[in-house]
């Protein structure tokens, strides 16, 4: 295998067979012992008491320093189930997982969970039994939770992108600097469903508002306003349909003046009048447009710009595609442990029928998990061209000198 710098002697790794890989259960507790939320993401559910027993005795053991950036932990592994606590003000965030459930991944989920709840609720160490309303809120919790089942993009601080031409890029980028021009507006993003066409946005903020109008689409509605907290201050978020799009506003309370209803209309017709060259439908991401037939699935995340890819891997059975899921779940587990040692950037490892190659640095993570095809020695050469491909797709202008190619 190779990690870090140099190689190691190669290990077959043995797959620990788990009945649930993931997040098991999850509870919030106020720290009088009230339950708030919780979630069972397993056929049987946890009672609250048994959970409340738990949470009081990891109250007493000593915090951890996270790997990942988020509030420290604490954990206790017992019967092959990891549960970890954090505090956050005055509550308390529980869960179980199976341990071959890397903690850093648990630990991933549970502050994906804070994030969403501080971008509705303000800051956690303001939260209180009175501000915590967590009912009618279970959908949007429940799919922060558990969004890896399907999406593993959900890991990353990254959100799903539409390629686009660079011409088309700079009108929209044009068309959304004209809606920051506008009182009040601090920021906008455009979006196809579940996918972003663009943002000038955080990409944190974008990964939020993504989210939710994935989760809670418009439907039948033209609009939606609500108060989010942007880290400092409150904010409102407007969510205003254009044609097959979603446009999605941060702006200061209390603006939404007639002249803005006014401007949205005009956008709104230009948008219908200009030709854009915008798709209606997300484009499907499939694996053939970045990788060769010994690639069975990647995942990508760029830090800087947001974008994130995991396609889905065509002509299989939904059972065979779960299957090759869970592996790559277990795999991107077993790299997290080793890629969280600071002195570490890049994992090999093969197991089963697969190998697995991970590599990080400060500008992107690439995780790809290749057939047994490939030979040891064009593995990092296989993924260099992957990111090639992928960073060619997204017309990233640094790529020539850049010197990770």
């Amino acid at each position: 295998g190779l990690v870090g710098n140099g190689p190691i002697d190669f290990v077959n790794c043995v797959r620990e067979t788990a009945t649930e890989f993931g997040m098991e259960h999850f509870f919030i507790f106020h720290k009088n012992g009230v339950c708030v939320f919780k979630k069972s993401f397993v056929d049987r559910e946890l009672d609250s008491d048994i959970a409340l027993a738990f949470s009081s005795a990891l109250v007493t053991l000593p915090r951890t320093t996270a790997s990942v950036s988020g509030p420290q932990k604490t954990i206790l592994v017992a019967e092959n189930k990891r549960w970890m606590l954090i505090d956050l003000g005055e509550f308390r965030f529980l869960s179980r997982c199976h341990e071959t459930f890397h903690e850093d991944l648990q630990h991933l989920s549970m502050t994906s969970a804070e994030k969403v709840l501080t971008f509705f609720f303000g800051d956690s160490v303001k939260w209180d039994r009175s501000s915590l309303h967590l009912h009618g809120f279970h959908d949007i919790l429940s799919h922060t939770l558990k969004a890896h089942d399907t999406d593993l993009s959900s890991l990353t601080d990254g959100y799903n992108q539409v390629f686009l031409e660079r011409s088309t890029k700079d009108q929209l980028d044009h068309m959304l600097a004209t809606v920051e021009e506008q009182e009040g507006v601090t920021g906008a993003i455009l979006m196809l469903k579940k996918s972003v066409l663009h943002s000038r946005l955080k990409p944190s903020e974008t990964r939020m508002i993504s989210t939710l109008a994935a989760v809670r689409p418009l439907g039948v509605w033209k609009l939606r306003l609500i108060p989010v907290f942007n880290g400092t201050s409150w904010e409102n978020l407007l969510l205003y349909k254009v044609h097959d799009f979603v446009l999605g506003i941060i702006m200061k309370i209390g603006i939404f003046s007639n002249g803005l209803k006014t401007f949205l209309a005009n956008l709104e017709q230009s948008i219908g009048r200009d030709q854009l060259s915008l798709p209606t439908e997300e484009p499907p991401v499939q694996l053939r447009q970045f990788a060769g037939s010994e690639t069975v699935g990647f995942l990508y995340h760029h830090v800087r710009s947001g974008l994130t890819l995991y396609p889905v891997q065509r002509g299989i059975t939904s059972s065979e595609l779960k299957g090759l899921h869970q592996t790559f779940l277990w795999a991107l587990s077993k790299a997290r442990g080793v890629l969280s040692k600071s002195d570490v950037s890049y994992v090999m490892f093969n197991f089963e029928k697969y190998l697995f190659h991970a590599q990080v640095d400060e500008t992107r993570s690439i995780y790809v998990l290749y057939t047994t095809h490939v030979s040891d020695g064009a593995v990092q050469k296989s993924t260099r061209e992957i990111v090639r491909q992928i960073e060619l797709k997204a017309g990233f202008s640094s790529i020539a000198a850049d010197p990770w190619y």
